[in-house]
């Protein structure tokens, strides 16, 4: 039992090599779960095909900004405003 824990805390995620393997361990997250964890690495974004589509589907709403800085927020697939930005900075469209 005291091999397993040593062998547990030396695993890491980046020297696996195989995407077959990086999506057999992702599988069983639940997907939100499986989105923030990987929100800032895309290398495992790409491995894993997942891109702001499947952003905007968990969240359930989607942003659309001017050039002027302003922008507004909706509700997916009802087109409701929910948000209206003024100065809209650091978002991702």
């Amino acid at each position: 039992m005291a091999e397993y824990k040593d062998i547990k805390s030396k695993i890491n995620l980046r020297e696996i090599k195989s995407s077959y393997i990086i999506k057999r361990i992702f599988l069983f997250l639940y997907e939100n779960k499986k989105l923030k964890m990987i929100s800032y690495n895309k290398e495992l974004q790409k491995m894993l095909l997942i891109g702001i589509k499947d952003y905007k589907k968990i969240s359930g709403k989607y942003r659309i900004l001017e050039k002027n800085g302003k922008g507004k927020e909706y509700i997916i697939n009802t087109n409701i405003l929910i948000f209206k930005m003024e100065k809209a900075r650091n978002i991702i469209k």
